[in-house]
């Protein structure tokens, strides 16, 4: 796994910091977390799973809070019969900066 996941996301964001553009996001998400994606305009983070039923998406979605928790950094969650849907992006910089990349790494680190 990458170094990104040995680090803790920084609180409060800086909202001086620009965030990524689209191809700096794009070749970071390759580097680091293959299996996310970008959405349409590049700004968020996205990730779809599908789960066996409605109880273990409300379990994937409790793990993913409990991370968002310990890393002071929230996704937008969706959820229901057999899936979750994850978007991560920071608010105050209106894009992405690394603290989005962290959370998705541990993210995925916690759901293999």
């Amino acid at each position: 796994m990458s170094s990104l996941v040995e680090k803790k996301c920084k609180w409060p964001c800086d909202p001086t910091i620009p965030p990524y553009d689209a191809l700096a996001a794009k070749a970071l998400l390759e580097q680091e977390i293959p299996s996310w994606g970008l959405n349409a305009d590049g700004k968020k983070l996205v990730k779809h799973f599908e789960v066996a039923d409605f109880s273990a998406a409300r379990a994937l979605a409790n793990k993913v809070a409990e991370i968002s928790e310990i890393e002071g950094h929230f996704p937008d969650i969706t959820f229901g019969w057999s899936y979750v849907d994850l978007s991560i992006y920071t608010h105050v910089v209106g894009g992405l900066c690394e603290n989005d990349f962290i959370l998705a790494t541990k993210i995925d680190r916690a759901t293999g």
